[in-house]
């Protein structure tokens, strides 16, 4: 069992509000924003860092759909709930 919390949120064990959800990764809003809609997209699968995220990993979210995005930056809610 790893420690590491994009992974806790992706398995659902940890409070996030999930913004989009489809293989190979996710999207949800960050715990303390920096800006309003500030949202975080990793992969589901565990990557130590960036040079261990694959290019269909990065690529994939940008093939959905949009709706995710006017999703971060209509959220006004501060706190994170489980999607």
């Amino acid at each position: 069992m790893t420690s590491c919390v994009f992974c806790s949120i992706a398995a659902g064990a940890a409070p996030a509000t999930v913004l989009a959800s489809k293989d190979p990764a996710f999207a949800f809003l960050a715990r303390d924003p920096l800006a309003p809609g500030h949202t975080l997209v990793v992969p589901r699968r565990h990557a130590a860092d960036l040079f261990e995220v694959t290019d269909d990993d990065l690529a994939a979210p940008c093939c959905w759909p949009g709706g995710w995005r006017r999703r971060s930056w209509s959220s006004s809610t501060p706190e994170a709930s489980t999607s």
